[in-house]
C-alpha cells in the first residue's frame, strides 16, 4: 500500500508533455478540461488549485487505467470561480450529472476551492460515489491516509501492487479486507440512493 506522490504525478506529467511537445496546461484545457455535451464520463476530477504538470500527471495515469475524465479546473473560460452564482452552479450541477463518479484531489499545499464541499455534497446525495484522491511529498508515501475535517468522511485511493507494465485498476474497499473494481463499485447502485461505507479504494 503507497499514497500517490506529488513527484509521481509532476514526473508523468512531464514526460506526457514532452511526448506531445506542448505545455500541461495546453493539453489539459483540450484534452481533459473541455466538456462535450451529450458524453458520459466515469470520473468527474475536482482538482482545486493542483499545479498544472501534476494534474495532467494524474489525468493520464487515470486515461491510462481506461477511465474516461472530466477535469472541472478552475481555468475553465465558460465559468467564473471567484463568484459564487446559481448560473455557475446549474453548470457545474450539469456536469455533475454526466459523470459516473467524482474524485477530489486533496494535497497537502492546495488550498480548497469555495466550491469543493458544495461539490461533495451534492455528488454524495446524487448517487453516492465520491471518493478522495490524496497527494502526498515522497516522505509520506508508506503512510495511512486518515484525512483532514470533511475529506475524512470519504473512502480514498491509494497505489497497490504497481508493476511497470501492468495497467492498474481502482479498487474500492466494501471494508478493510474486502474490495471491488471500480468499475463495479460506481455502477452497484442507483442513481439516488448511497452505497454502503468505504474506507479504502486502491489501484491493483
Amino acid at each position: 500500500m503507497a499514497l500517490y506522490t506529488t513527484q509521481y504525478f509532476s514526473a508523468k506529467g512531464m514526460y506526457f508533455s514532452l511526448d506531445l511537445a506542448q505545455p500541461s496546461k495546453t493539453i489539459l484545457l483540450h484534452r481533459y478540461a473541455r466538456w462535450k455535451d451529450g458524453f458520459h464520463y466515469n470520473i468527474f476530477l475536482s482538482p482545486g488549485f493542483l499545479d498544472a504538470q501534476i494534474l495532467l500527471g494524474l489525468a493520464k495515469e487515470l486515461e491510462d487505467q481506461g477511465l474516461s475524465i472530466y477535469i472541472d479546473w478552475i481555468e475553465d473560460q465558460l465559468l467564473d470561480r471567484s463568484q459564487v452564482t446559481t448560473t455557475t452552479a446549474e453548470v457545474i450541477r450539469n456536469r455533475m450529472r454526466g459523470c459516473d463518479s467524482l474524485i477530489y484531489v486533496w494535497s497537502e499545499n492546495v488550498g480548497n476551492s469555495k466550491w469543493i464541499q458544495w461539490q461533495l455534497g451534492y455528488f454524495e446525495a446524487y448517487n453516492g460515489h465520491v471518493a478522495i484522491l490524496p497527494i502526498v511529498s515522497s516522505n509520506k508515501e508508506e503512510e495511512e491516509f486518515n484525512g483532514v475535517e470533511f475529506v475524512g468522511l470519504y473512502p480514498y485511493i491509494d497505489r497497490d501492487g504497481v508493476t511497470n507494465d501492468t495497467t492498474r485498476t481502482l479498487r474500492v474497499g466494501l471494508t478493510r479486507f474486502k474490495r471491488t473494481n471500480l468499475k463495479d463499485w460506481y455502477s452497484s447502485t442507483k442513481i439516488g440512493t448511497k452505497p454502503g461505507p468505504s474506507r479504502w479504494i486502491k489501484p491493483r
